[in-house]
């Protein structure tokens, strides 16, 4: 199952189009475009973690009270409905370094990558996560 995380989208979304927004709005957004992307590249069982719970309960549910985000929401579950598997869970940032790293690293470098293998570096966070090192801070991002 391929894992996917908002957070390596918010920032390409949020400087492309959305201007002003609320974080929210822009998680909504990352978890669009990243179903997007698992469609477009034939990833049909994936696996999204969202590290705001109000946008989890939302996809879980299929609803939202926050206005600005019921359109998004209508086309998240459409795309899920694409997908053969779509497992929604909780993470905490903190948890899910890499992803953190691949956001400021996408936001600094003002690309957007998709990588078959992981970068360089990131070996050091992924030794860390495989040792039970909750925490650990790189000098090059």
């Amino acid at each position: 199952m391929y894992k996917l995380d908002s957070t390596n989208y918010i920032n390409k979304v949020i400087n492309l189009a959305l201007g002003r927004s609320s974080v929210i709005l822009a998680e909504f957004w990352g978890v669009y475009e990243g179903l997007t992307l698992t469609l477009a590249l034939g990833i049909r069982k994936v696996e999204v973690n969202i590290d705001l719970k109000e946008v989890v309960l939302a996809l879980e549910e299929g609803r939202t009270i926050i206005l600005e985000c019921v359109a998004i929401l209508r086309r998240i579950k459409n795309l899920m409905d694409l997908h053969e598997i779509v497992v929604i869970s909780h993470a905490y940032r903190s948890t899910n370094m890499c992803a953190d790293v691949l956001a400021k690293r996408s936001y600094i470098d003002k690309t957007f990558t998709v990588n078959k293998e992981p970068p360089e570096f990131l070996w050091p966070l992924m030794a860390a996560d495989s040792l039970g090192i909750s925490s650990l801070f790189l000098d090059s991002v």
